[in-house]
């Protein structure tokens, strides 16, 4: 994120970074990053991480803590789309490349 590296020329990184413990997050299509996270006890990577660097289309909980925008992924799956669905706040469905 320091660096702004995303896609597919950033997928080994970012797949090392997740690996070694960095957060996850999900760069919609007008540039806006959440960072992904869930609930107690379970890895915010886990269902995302086959997805690395593909663009994706994501259904979840949005948050904003101080700042901070974050999603609670819900589903997550291949997008076929090149254009962002309609994004949502409280029942969170949009897309984004992961």
């Amino acid at each position: 994120m320091a660096a702004g590296a995303h896609g597919a020329g950033h997928k080994q990184c970012a797949l090392m970074c997740l690996k070694a413990g960095a957060p996850a997050g999900l760069l919609t299509h007008s540039g806006k990053v959440y960072l992904i996270v869930s609930g107690h006890g379970t890895d915010p990577s886990t269902k995302a991480m086959k997805y690395v660097a593909d663009q994706v289309k994501v259904q979840g909980m949005v948050y904003k803590r101080g700042g901070l925008d974050a999603v609670n992924i819900k589903t997550i799956s291949a997008s076929t789309q090149d254009a962002p669905t309609k994004s949502s706040n409280s029942s969170g469905g949009g897309s984004g490349s992961w």
